[in-house]
């Protein structure tokens, strides 16, 4: 607010008095029709929140059909061929994981994997630590010895993957000499990490799959 002298103000101007063909005026200030930069701010944090709200929906949508997908996958292949062995980890206390494929292929948790809840399908669920090797161990069976071809399924989630380590997921083998089979998950930074299996005859060992994330 400012005080200004007028012959003739306009009706925006408010005289105070007047004095001879003078006036002194007090001018009203004119409406603000544009944005504070707080104003602008807050509006742009406001569309920023949103935007990120229905991209979080929008991931959350895109995974949960990934693994609608997936356990309609894996359904498929258990009705397809029999499993011989099959751990849910759905116990509710103990130190045995049971095999609910009916082959007794029993398993005993070493050092004391917590059991916590399985938010993609439901129940419980082992979490495991590396680092103070915890694990299932399942004695040798004939069963678990396979002479042709067969499929290895695990649902994982990895929280913290160290670059330059391996992880085994499933594994039953000997390294020295190129026998038997393992699932594990690399460790070679992001987007180099990777989930892969290898085989071995006695005379090859080979590494299948590689889906990196």
């Amino acid at each position: 607010m400012y005080y200004h002298i007028l012959q003739n103000p306009p009706t925006s101007h408010r005289c105070q008095y007047k004095k001879g063909r003078h006036q002194i005026c007090r001018m009203r200030q004119p409406a603000m029709l544009g944005f504070t930069l707080l104003e602008l701010l807050v509006g742009i944090a406001v569309i920023g929140l949103l935007a990120s709200i229905a991209l979080a929906g929008s991931n959350i949508l895109r995974d949960r059909a990934r693994i609608a997908g997936a356990r309609q996958f894996s359904s498929s292949i258990k009705n397809m061929m029999l499993p011989v062995a099959e751990w849910n980890f759905e116990e509710p206390s103990g130190n045995i994981a049971y095999d609910s494929s009916g082959t007794k292929n029993d398993g005993t948790l070493i050092n004391s994997p917590a059991r916590v809840a399985n938010n993609v399908l439901g129940g419980t669920a082992l979490q495991f630590d590396r680092l103070v090797s915890k694990y299932v161990a399942v004695p040798n069976s004939p069963s678990l010895n396979p002479t042709t071809a067969f499929t290895i399924e695990a649902w994982v989630k990895p929280t913290s993957i160290a670059s330059g380590t391996n992880f085994n997921i499933v594994a039953k083998h000997d390294v020295a000499a190129k026998l038997g089979y393992r699932m594990f998950l690399g460790g070679y930074g992001p987007g180099n990490n990777q989930f892969s299996c290898t085989v071995g005859d006695g005379n090859i060992r080979t590494e299948a799959g590689g889906v990196f994330f």
